[in-house]
């Protein structure tokens, strides 16, 4: 269960430059709900780490995706189905605060198991694109193993490693620039496979 006031109290002011900088304050467009985001990048952050995938959640939910969270049971399942209805777009979502937990512990046939029956259920529903999106607060390594693995054994037609910071940089562009949702996913998946804070910054200030 989240803790209402963890989500809702106001996160410090993020001062950080990435790279260079920008020419606004992020936190000018991010609720302070969905801010606590960036807490998980600190070294010795209090925020308990189950808030984690529900902040994600709320954070695609408020870029205007149809947001569906699926059931976590025995079998592995990723922990969303994210569509955008308009443009027949669906991405699966899957999200753990450490990339390393997450690499070190999902069971890869189980994962791609569960990515082909939700691409084929997808496009049942007339979803014509679907892409597959693993949150983390950072990534340690380039995962190359599992990348080829997964873009080999699935029909997916991008796989993104996002960090939770470059989350919340693209929705703060959608947010400033009054971005729809067309735009921010053909932005999204022009980038690299690995979408870090610099890479949002790059990519959304050329538009």
């Amino acid at each position: 269960k989240i803790e209402e006031e963890q989500l809702t109290s106001k996160p410090e002011t993020i001062t950080e430059v990435v790279n260079g900088s920008i020419n606004f304050d992020i936190n000018d467009y991010l609720i302070p709900k969905v801010a606590r985001l960036f807490e998980f990048s600190k070294p010795a952050t209090a925020i308990d780490e189950t808030l984690f995938e529900p902040l994600v959640g709320e954070a695609f939910k408020q870029l205007d995706f149809d947001v569906n969270i699926l059931p976590q049971g025995v079998r592995k399942n990723p922990y969303a189905i994210i569509r955008f209805r308009e443009e027949n777009i669906a991405f699966i979502v899957d999200a753990k605060v450490s990339s390393k937990e997450y690499f070190n512990t999902t069971d890869d046939r189980a994962l791609k198991a569960a990515i082909i029956d939700h691409t084929i259920d997808l496009k049942r529903e007339g979803f014509k694109k679907v892409g597959f999106i693993v949150v983390c607060n950072s990534f340690e390594a380039n995962h190359t193993d599992f990348i080829n693995y997964i873009n080999w054994n699935t029909d997916i037609k991008k796989l993104i490693l996002l960090t939770s910071d470059a989350l919340l940089y693209i929705l703060a562009y959608k947010i400033k620039d009054k971005l729809r949702l067309e735009f921010v996913v053909e932005r999204l998946v022009s980038l690299n496979i690995l979408i870090t804070p610099q890479n949002v910054i790059n990519g959304f200030d050329s538009q």
